[in-house]
């Protein structure tokens, strides 16, 4: 039977399929179930990523085979240095030191343009008083482009888990069809 166990290491999230015992004959079978995972995986971050134009975290989704002993571990995750972030969120996402983050103001932004994708004297600084968020201006439109932080909150959208739980379903069937032949095998050699 196939089993998820959602982690975060440093790579990111990562769906981990682990069959009990597996032996040779079922390497296929878990490499199967695998990209059937990953193609889950990368459905719901599309899905529930609209802040993600480029794909690149969909992209970024892959599945790495290991053996350990008489298993197979079948690791479907997202290589990007954000990819935890976006799943699990992180409440004070922050730089430290005197840098700040850009958030584009909605509708004055190209999706994708950041501050260093403009030219030397296109922007310039409003600094905040009184409490007030500092501003990137936009010198050719002559409005603000972008408000700095120190920090935001950033809300996970749990796209491991929701891939985990749409796809788990027909991880058992696939898994547990080609366990099934393996077993009657084993019996009617036994026989």
């Amino acid at each position: 039977m196939a089993a998820f166990e959602v982690q975060a290491p440093d790579i990111g999230p990562t769906l981990i399929l682990i069959p009990r015992e597996v032996g040779r004959e079922l390497a296929d079978t878990i490499r199967e179930a695998a990209l059937t995972a990953e193609a889950a995986m990368r459905t719901e971050i599309v899905q529930r990523l609209a802040k993600d134009p480029t794909g690149r975290l969909a992209r970024s989704v892959r599945t790495e085979l290991a053996g350990e002993g008489d298993s197979l571990i079948a690791v479907v995750s997202p290589y990007t240095p954000y990819a935890v972030v976006q799943d699990q969120g992180d409440p004070q996402h922050g730089i430290n030191g005197n840098r700040m983050l850009s958030i584009p103001i909605p509708g004055r932004v190209p999706r994708g343009k950041w501050p260093r994708d403009w030219g030397q004297d296109e922007l310039r600084l409003v600094p905040g008083r009184g409490g007030r968020a500092s501003l990137l201006w936009d010198v050719a439109n002559d409005r603000p482009a972008y408000v700095l932080k120190r920090s935001v909150a950033i809300t996970g959208v749990g796209y491991v888990a929701a891939a985990a739980e749409t796809v788990q379903a027909e991880l058992d069937a696939i898994v547990g069809e080609h366990v099934d032949a393996a077993l009657a095998d084993v019996e009617d050699e036994a026989t």
